[in-house]
Protein backbone atom coordinates (compact mmCIF):
# COMPACT_ATOMS: atom_id res chain seq x y z
CA UNK A 1 0.00 0.00 0.00
CA UNK A 2 1.30 3.66 -1.40
CA UNK A 3 1.92 5.85 1.75
CA UNK A 4 0.24 9.10 1.47
CA UNK A 5 2.19 12.36 1.89
CA UNK A 6 0.55 15.87 2.50
CA UNK A 7 2.55 18.62 2.48
CA UNK A 8 1.51 21.85 4.51
CA UNK A 9 2.97 25.47 4.41
CA UNK A 10 2.49 27.82 6.81
CA UNK A 11 2.40 30.93 6.44
CA UNK A 12 3.96 31.18 3.13
CA UNK A 13 2.47 34.60 1.84
CA UNK A 14 3.90 37.63 0.11
CA UNK A 15 4.09 40.30 3.26
CA UNK A 16 6.65 37.38 4.70
CA UNK A 17 8.43 36.15 1.86
CA UNK A 18 8.65 38.94 -0.72
CA UNK A 19 11.60 41.94 -0.32
CA UNK A 20 8.81 43.90 -0.42
CA UNK A 21 6.54 42.45 1.49
CA UNK A 22 5.83 44.60 4.94
CA UNK A 23 6.90 42.02 7.33
CA UNK A 24 10.02 40.23 4.98
CA UNK A 25 11.15 37.75 6.76
CA UNK A 26 14.96 37.35 5.53
CA UNK A 27 15.80 34.36 4.62
CA UNK A 28 12.32 33.42 3.05
CA UNK A 29 13.43 34.21 -0.63
CA UNK A 30 16.42 31.10 -0.32
CA UNK A 31 13.54 29.15 1.97
CA UNK A 32 10.96 29.51 -0.91
CA UNK A 33 13.62 28.53 -3.68
CA UNK A 34 14.35 25.68 -1.77
CA UNK A 35 10.82 24.79 -1.33
CA UNK A 36 10.20 25.08 -4.45
CA UNK A 37 12.70 22.78 -5.60
CA UNK A 38 11.79 20.13 -3.26
CA UNK A 39 8.61 20.14 -4.32
CA UNK A 40 9.49 19.74 -7.63
CA UNK A 41 12.04 16.88 -6.82
CA UNK A 42 8.79 14.87 -4.57
CA UNK A 43 6.21 15.72 -6.91
CA UNK A 44 5.48 12.33 -7.92
CA UNK A 45 5.39 11.50 -3.99
CA UNK A 46 3.14 14.46 -3.02
CA UNK A 47 -0.76 13.63 -2.88
CA UNK A 48 -1.77 16.70 -1.82
CA UNK A 49 -0.06 20.48 -0.59
CA UNK A 50 -2.58 22.89 1.85
CA UNK A 51 -0.71 26.53 2.55
CA UNK A 52 -2.17 28.47 5.83
CA UNK A 53 -2.64 31.88 6.32
CA UNK A 54 -1.68 34.68 8.64
CA UNK A 55 -4.68 36.54 8.99
CA UNK A 56 -5.54 38.95 11.33
CA UNK A 57 -8.97 40.00 11.83
CA UNK A 58 -10.42 43.13 13.22
CA UNK A 59 -12.24 40.67 15.63
CA UNK A 60 -10.58 37.94 16.80
CA UNK A 61 -9.31 36.93 20.70
CA UNK A 62 -6.44 39.27 20.73
CA UNK A 63 -8.65 42.28 20.15
CA UNK A 64 -10.59 43.88 23.18
CA UNK A 65 -13.64 44.16 21.11
CA UNK A 66 -13.80 40.31 21.02
CA UNK A 67 -14.40 40.12 25.14
CA UNK A 68 -16.80 41.35 26.92
CA UNK A 69 -17.85 41.38 30.42
CA UNK A 70 -21.51 40.47 32.25
CA UNK A 71 -22.37 44.60 31.23
CA UNK A 72 -21.35 43.88 28.05
CA UNK A 73 -18.14 46.40 28.18
CA UNK A 74 -15.01 45.36 26.21
CA UNK A 75 -11.82 45.36 28.50
CA UNK A 76 -9.14 48.02 28.48
CA UNK A 77 -6.63 47.50 25.97
CA UNK A 78 -3.55 44.90 27.17
CA UNK A 79 -5.98 43.68 30.02
CA UNK A 80 -4.76 40.20 31.03
CA UNK A 81 -7.61 37.79 30.65
CA UNK A 82 -7.31 34.66 32.68
CA UNK A 83 -9.68 31.52 32.41
CA UNK A 84 -11.19 31.96 35.24
CA UNK A 85 -12.26 35.31 34.18
CA UNK A 86 -14.12 33.93 31.18
CA UNK A 87 -15.43 31.10 33.57
CA UNK A 88 -17.30 33.57 35.64
CA UNK A 89 -17.84 36.40 33.04
CA UNK A 90 -15.63 39.20 34.04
Amino acid sequence: MKKKVALLIIDMQRDFCAPTGALFVPGAVEDCQRLSKWILDNKDEIDHISCSLDAHHINDIAHPSYWKNKEGKNPAPFTQIKSVDVENGT
